[in-house]
């Protein structure tokens, strides 16, 4: 395990047959990631009046991690794991690390 790499997922919440997903699987999986600052409330993002926590991850927040997992990978070469976790990381790392400002407007933020 790195330290910084795709978050583990729970294996009956990913597809096996999506590229994507077996880009992800193929790396090292990390302790940590880039998107771990942005989504840190997890259970906060979740919108007013929603009953159903697991679709709203499926749905909402499983494919914004996939999105961020996948533009990690695409620069995680040489020092890029590293300068994520600097003050002065890289531009796709800050939107990365941006917080999500309200619950109500998460889904369309994300």
């Amino acid at each position: 395990m790195a330290l910084v790499g795709p978050r583990p997922e729970v294996p009956r919440f990913v597809d096996l047959a999506d590229p994507q997903w077996q880009r992800v699987l193929e790396a090292r999986p990390g302790i940590t990631d880039p998107l771990t600052l942005k989504l840190r409330d997890e259970e906060k993002l979740m919108p007013d009046g929603e009953t159903d926590p697991e679709r709203f991850y499926l749905q909402t927040l499983q494919p914004f991690k996939l999105r961020g997992y996948l533009e990690y990978l695409s620069v995680a070469r040489g020092g890029a794991t590293s300068r994520c976790c600097s003050p002065r990381s890289p531009r796709w790392c800050d939107r990365l690390r941006r917080p999500i400002a309200t619950r109500s407007c998460a889904a369309a933020r994300l």
